[in-house]
């Protein structure tokens, strides 16, 4: 399986963002003299992954429904 040049360009500058962001994050968190533990070090890292699946998720859906012309099938009440 040979991944294409756009999708190994888009995983690496995912990968990029996601070392920035947690890099900033940890930046902030020293400066403002915030002591996080592993615990919410978890809790952060779950919240942000599981809230972009879930916002992906929701776009698939609404792109979907688009698509396969649930939205034109509704009856306007009489």
């Amino acid at each position: 399986m040979s991944l294409s040049r756009s999708t190994l360009i888009t995983l690496l500058l995912s990968a990029f963002g996601l070392v920035f962001l947690f890099w900033l994050t940890t930046r902030v968190a020293v400066q403002n003299g915030v002591q996080l533990g592993m615990h919410g070090w978890i809790a952060i890292a779950l919240g942000s992954i599981l809230s972009l699946l879930l916002s992906a998720v929701l776009f698939g859906l609404t792109f979907h429904s688009a698509k396969s012309g649930h939205d034109e099938r509704v009856d306007p009440p009489t």
